[in-house]
Formats: structure tokens, C-alpha cells, sequence
């Protein structure tokens, strides 16, 4: 994501690195904070001052209004359009462009702010790829806080391949509520070298300390009766 006040004006660094976000480099953060806190900068402001004085008439605000905040506008709508792709289960790589092309045609001007240059216009794999990881963050993260606080949690674990046969693990978690409904979530998708017991119990460790579960509730396995899913050897804690 870039600034195109910043980008336009380009103020030189007065300190700190040279390949600064939203102007050298485009910067990968979409909180609304952080567009916020881009705004208030100096940087920011002596792009705006440069802006004012080359219209006169125009406001310091309406010199930003058409750069970051409609930039913000867009990629929002970006994200809109990435998670409908993603809910209604459509490839999201090689529809995403068209879909942004058929709501420009429809009148969503607003989606041309994207385009920065021929190489940065929000239509790579990288970016879909990014934009989807904040998607699964936004979405998992009132799961997980849900999961934390259940009075007890078992997983459920199981191995599968992909497209090209590559070996993934299959994770979901089964939590209970204070009024004891029992709730099952998806809770992630590891890819694995081999399916040998050694490597699945790494791979399972790792989930349960990267999502933060609390492993002195975590009180039932549930698996396919797998030799390597069973042995003697499993131990999670």
C-alpha cells in the first residue's frame, strides 16, 4: 500500500532508513491505525504543504482526502472482494483481478486508486496471499479468544494431501461454554515432510503453542486409530 501524496512529492529522509513505507516501499499493515498514524507524520505533512502550495485554494484536508483516505477506502473494498471469493469457495487468485475489473465497470472508481503503476496494483499472488492472512487473522482471532476461554478443549487431528499429494495435517478443536454447548473449529492446516508419529507431534506442538491453547485444559485426543496417531510415544505436553 502506498501514500500517492508521499510518493508524488517525495520528501527527502531526515532520518531513520531511506526505503520508507508508503512511499520507497508500499506498506504491508492495514489497520486503520496505522494509515492514521501515516497521516499525522511529518513526512506526511510536508507532502501535504508541497500539495497546497501547488493549488492555491486548496485545503491542507482535501490535499490527502483523494490519497490516502480513498486509497483506504479501496483497499478495503479490496478485502470485501477477496472474502467474498474465499466464502463463496471461488480461486481467488485468478478471480480477484476480474472481480475488481467488473466493479470498476460498474461504477467503484474508487478501486482505480489501487493502481499505483503497472507493477504495484493489489492483483499479485503475493498480495492476495497477504490480504488473505489478514483475513484469517481478523476472523480467528474472536475464535481463539472463545477457546481460550472454554473450560476444556480436545483436538482433533488428522492427515490428508494436497493437489500435488503434499502431506498436510488437518487440525480442529472442540471447545465447551459455561452452559456446556460443545463447539467445533477449524483450527489449522500444517503442511509435513513425512507422516512418521515423530513429525506429527512437533507439528501438533507448534499449533498449540503458536494459537496460544491452554494445554492444562486440553483433555481429549481424537484421531483415524492410526499406528503413528496412538503409539506409546505421543506426548503433547
Amino acid at each position: 500500500m502506498f501514500c500517492r501524496l508521499c510518493r508524488q512529492h517525495k520528501p527527502a529522509p531526515k532520518k531513520g532508513r531511506a526505503n520508507r513505507a508508503f512511499v520507497e516501499v508500499g506498506a504491508v499493515i492495514y489497520r486503520k491505525d496505522y494509515l492514521e498514524r501515516h497521516i499525522i507524520m511529518e513526512l506526511h505533512q510536508d507532502s501535504i504543504r508541497c500539495q497546497a502550495s501547488l493549488a492555491s485554494g486548496i485545503s491542507v484536508i482535501n490535499s490527502f482526502e483523494p490519497t490516502i483516505v480513498l486509497e483506504h477506502e479501496a483497499v478495503i473494498g479490496g478485502f470485501k472482494c477477496l472474502y467474498w471469493l474465499v466464502k463463496n469457495e471461488l480461486a481467488h487468485h485468478t478471480n480477484y483481478p476480474k472481480l475488481l475489473s467488473l466493479a470498476e465497470l460498474l461504477g467503484c472508481d474508487y478501486f482505480r486508486k489501487l493502481k499505483i503503476d503497472r507493477r504495484n496494483n493489489y492483483r499479485s499472488h503475493r498480495i492476495i496471499d497477504d490480504m488473505l492472512e489478514v483475513l484469517a487473522e481478523v476472523i480467528e482471532e474472536p475464535i481463539l479468544t472463545k477457546i481460550k476461554s472454554s473450560q476444556g478443549i480436545s483436538l482433533e487431528v488428522d492427515e490428508t494431501t494436497d493437489v500435488s499429494v503434499g502431506r498436510q495435517l488437518d487440525l480442529h478443536v472442540r471447545s465447551i461454554d459455561k452452559e456446556g454447548h460443545v463447539f467445533n473449529h477449524f483450527l489449522d492446516l500444517v503442511p509435513i515432510a513425512d507422516g512418521k508419529a515423530d513429525t506429527i507431534v512437533a507439528a501438533v506442538k507448534n499449533v498449540i503453542l503458536k494459537k496460544g491453547l491452554p494445554r492444562e485444559r486440553l483433555y481429549g485426543l481424537r484421531t483415524d486409530g492410526a499406528a503413528v496417531m496412538t503409539g506409546n510415544y505421543l506426548m503433547l505436553m
